[in-house]
């Protein structure tokens, strides 16, 4: 096996890592969802996801960090809203 794929397969076991807990996350976030609804609250919640960006600072690649973490929030903002 060569460096690439080497790298590759790192990245491959990583991702599914990745993978596995974002389905986890997603679980959790319809969970919040409902009991937002519940408790008839709005779906949008500035000062969290203020929280988990300042987080994301805490990490070497900060700013991709907050890119994905941008996308994972309007996922999961969907997810709240279809269940």
């Amino acid at each position: 096996m060569n460096k690439i794929d080497t790298l590759r397969s790192t990245i491959d076991a990583l991702d599914a890592k990745i993978m596995s807990l974002l389905d986890k996350r997603f679980d959790a976030v319809k969970d919040i969802g409902a009991a937002k609804r519940e408790a008839n609250r709005s779906i949008e919640d500035a000062s969290r996801e203020k929280f988990v960006l300042e987080a994301c600072g805490r990490y070497a690649h900060k700013e991709a960090l907050r890119t994905v973490y941008k996308a994972i929030f309007e996922s999961a903002k969907a997810l709240q809203k279809d269940t």
